[in-house]
């Protein structure tokens, strides 16, 4: 079990390095920009357990709808699972709403920095909710 401090500690850091790269809800001319490659992880909680992924989210055009795919390297790569959307938006608050199967979803804000550009949000899958942040590499 950690310790009350390090759990502080730990949230001190994530929220620092959330203050660095301000939100910007997204605008058109941000499309473009999302186009790429973002290497990041996903934080989800099952139960008891919790599992930190690696995670890559790769962008294929500069337009909306967006196409690409989610990979997510569950239980250290052991189980590799890749999600193909073709029909990422923007919703009203200007957040990017990737729906990647029926029961799963990813809801990423937009960070960006004179030096870095980062997605950060909620990744939805049945009644679990985690985390998923992508840095643009």
């Amino acid at each position: 079990m950690r310790s009350l401090g390090s759990i502080l500690l730990m949230a001190i850091f994530i929220l620092g390095a959330c203050a660095t790269v301000p939100i910007s809800p997204i605008s058109s001319s941000d499309v473009p920009a999302l186009k790429g490659t973002w290497e990041g992880s996903r934080q989800i909680n099952w139960g008891r357990y919790q599992s930190y992924d690696p995670a890559i989210l790769e962008v294929d055009n500069d337009s909306i709808p967006l196409r690409g795919k989610l990979t997510v390297l569950f239980m250290e790569g052991k189980d590799t699972r890749v999600f193909q959307f073709d029909n990422g938006t923007i919703d009203p608050k200007g957040n990017l709403l990737l729906p990647l199967k029926e029961d799963t979803k990813a809801v990423l804000s937009f960070h960006k920095g004179e030096n870095k550009m980062r997605l950060d949000g909620y990744y939805y899958y049945g009644n679990y909710v985690g985390r998923l942040t992508l840095d643009k590499k």
